[in-house]
């Protein structure tokens, strides 16, 4: 499922995907399966090939786009999905003290793919997502191959 926020954050570097965004994802291509990857496509991939415009540091704060807690919450309490994705730095938006997309998505034994690209390439609903994850060990992340499937 992608659900896509560009224009949202086109106002915004800071914005935070809602409950109300997916509700209207909802609306128009249908409910949310349980054991689903949400995918929050906010545009910030563009800026990959510009690290200083990706992390966009203002007076020492990040800014970009996330996930809202809330709708993190939700997510996992009420779509029982598998995983949350986004294609920017982090789950959280930049300015977050606190990470709660990642206690509520982590916390419930699910998981986070970050950083992702070509979201353009998926359709809204349908898609096949593959993440494969490397091995690691005594880190909190590490780098996944992402790739999808659709009809």
């Amino acid at each position: 499922m992608v659900v896509d926020v560009r224009s949202a954050v086109a106002g915004s570097a800071d914005y935070q995907v809602t409950v109300a965004d997916v509700k209207a994802w909802e609306e128009r291509y249908g409910r949310i399966p349980p054991a689903a990857m949400v995918v929050a496509w906010t545009g910030w991939s563009a800026r990959w090939d510009d690290p200083a415009r990706y992390r966009n540091v203002r007076d020492g704060l990040y800014h970009f786009p996330g996930v809202s807690g809330e709708c993190a919450e939700w997510l996992v309490a009420n779509r029982d999905v598998n995983g949350v994705g986004i294609d920017a730095l982090s789950l959280d938006a930049g300015l977050s003290e606190t990470f709660p997309a990642h206690h509520a998505v982590l916390g419930s034994g699910r998981w986070i793919v970050e950083n992702l690209a070509n979201l353009d390439e998926l359709p809204p609903s349908g898609a096949w997502i593959v993440v494969a994850p490397m091995k690691h060990a005594g880190g909190s992340g590490g780098p996944a191959r992402v790739f999808s499937f659709s009809q």
